[in-house]
């Protein structure tokens, strides 16, 4: 089924466009060419994905910093992880295949550790070089999920992401790449929202490098993987 989309640049004929084919949006997913019921396919929870990864943006910006800190200062040990976990994704991405994470992992501990301690004015520059890079790959996907997931268009949540599933596989070369950062990052978001109490504590504590090491190396090393897929969609994409 082909979709003609109307450009997001004009967002409120976008969102009558959509309120006009949602229902036969969601029926393509549902019913069969012969009218017959189809099992029902779960789109990409882009809506949901892609609040969580503003919610963890929110909490990052929250630890920035653009001047030197006491040693003693909770946000120069929160940097040490912030700075290990960006330079362990960057060296995964510039290795060799297969990529052996753990070894990856800890090579970036080993260097960025005694790096982020020193210069955690630098961690912060990194972090919002990323975060802005984040923003501008990710921008029309951010205004498409905006436009057809919201209150105003009383769409439902499940046909808002029907919806958006079939415009970004009929506008692919616009939007897949996007759609991959958003919805990769969503889980990973999830996993930060939920751990940073005990990162923050960690840094409070003054026991980042302990939790590197042992507290949460194995849930380091697990989703670095998809840091990777992530940093190499950011800067392997133009």
């Amino acid at each position: 089924m082909k979709l003609y989309i109307f450009p997001v640049a004009e967002p409120e004929m976008y969102r009558f466009a959509c309120l006009l084919i949602v229902c036969a949006s969601a029926l393509a997913y549902e019913v069969g060419s012969d009218g017959a019921s189809a099992p029902a396919i779960k789109p990409p929870q882009y809506n949901k994905c892609l609040k969580s990864l503003r919610k963890a943006e929110q909490v990052l910006a929250t630890h920035q910093t653009n001047k030197k800190m006491p040693v003693t200062h909770s946000e120069r040990h929160y940097a040490m992880m912030l700075g290990v976990l960006q330079y362990a994704a960057k060296l995964a991405s510039n290795t060799k295949k297969p990529v052996n994470y753990d070894e990856v992992y800890l090579t970036a501990v080993d260097r960025e550790v005694p790096h982020a301690w020193s210069d955690p004015v630098n961690v912060t520059k990194i972090i919002k070089e990323e975060l802005s890079l984040l923003l501008a790959r990710t921008n029309d996907i951010r205004d498409l999920i905006d436009s057809v997931c919201n209150d105003k268009s009383k769409v439902r949540t499940s046909d808002c992401n029907y919806l958006v599933d079939l415009i970004v596989k009929e506008h692919s070369k616009r939007y897949n790449t996007a759609a991959k950062i958003v919805l990769t990052l969503g889980p990973l978001s999830d996993f930060y929202l939920n751990s940073n109490a005990a990162f923050e504590r960690a840094a409070k504590n003054h026991s980042i490098v302990p939790l590197l090491l042992s507290g949460y190396k194995k849930e380091f090393v697990n989703v670095l993987p998809k840091l990777t897929d992530v940093y190499n969609l950011l800067h392997l994409h133009s």
